[in-house]
This record gives structure tokens, C-alpha cells and sequence, in this order.
């Protein structure tokens, strides 16, 4: 499953690029939640803004382990749909596939 989290990690940070990325030490676009406060630092326009991309890492691991994300998925399919049952994104799942997918490569 590490390989779908660090495609994922790249795809959501245009390959850590972007300006959240950049600014925000924020790989995967995450936003502020309450629940999930002790990682990072800020809020900018709902983002949450981390001190380090470990934070950063480290708050994504929460959310899996909060929502009980289940840690045995083999296949990009059933982790994009995984993702979005927990609400993880806007984007259907047919796009979220193919970005996390052209990552993988």
C-alpha cells in the first residue's frame, strides 16, 4: 500500500511542487480539522499548514488510522474507493484513479 500512498502524496502535490507543497509542507492537500489539530501549525484558506512534510505524513496516517482505514489493500481500484468513503475527496472516482494511477508509473 506504500506505493499508492506516495503516488497519491505525488499526484496531490503536482510531484511536491505545488504552492501547498512548497509553503505548507502540505503533500496531500489536506485541510484543517479539529480532530486532527496536534500536526500542523496553521490554517491557510482551510489548509492545513505543517512545520514539516514528516507532520505532514504523520497527519495523513492519523486520518487512515481514524477513519479505520484497513492496511491489506493490494490494488489502486480499492484504494481510490476506499479514500472516497471516507470522504478523502471531491473528484469522482474514475479521475482520482487515473491521477493516482499515472503516479504509480
Amino acid at each position: 500500500m506504500s506505493n499508492l500512498i506516495i503516488a497519491q502524496s505525488k499526484g496531490e502535490s503536482s510531484h511536491f511542487r505545488s504552492e501547498l507543497a512548497k509553503n505548507s509542507n502540505n503533500i496531500f492537500g489536506l485541510r484543517c480539522s479539529k480532530k486532527r489539530k496536534k500536526y500542523y501549525q496553521n490554517c491557510v484558506n482551510n489548509y492545513a499548514q505543517y512545520g514539516s512534510i514528516w507532520s505532514s505524513i504523520n497527519d495523513y496516517i492519523d486520518l487512515l488510522r481514524f477513519s479505520n482505514f484497513p492496511t491489506d489493500i493490494k490494488t489502486s481500484t480499492d484504494f481510490i474507493q476506499r479514500l472516497k468513503r471516507i470522504g478523502y475527496y471531491e473528484a469522482t472516482e474514475a479521475q482520482y484513479l487515473t491521477m493516482v494511477n499515472s503516479w504509480l508509473k
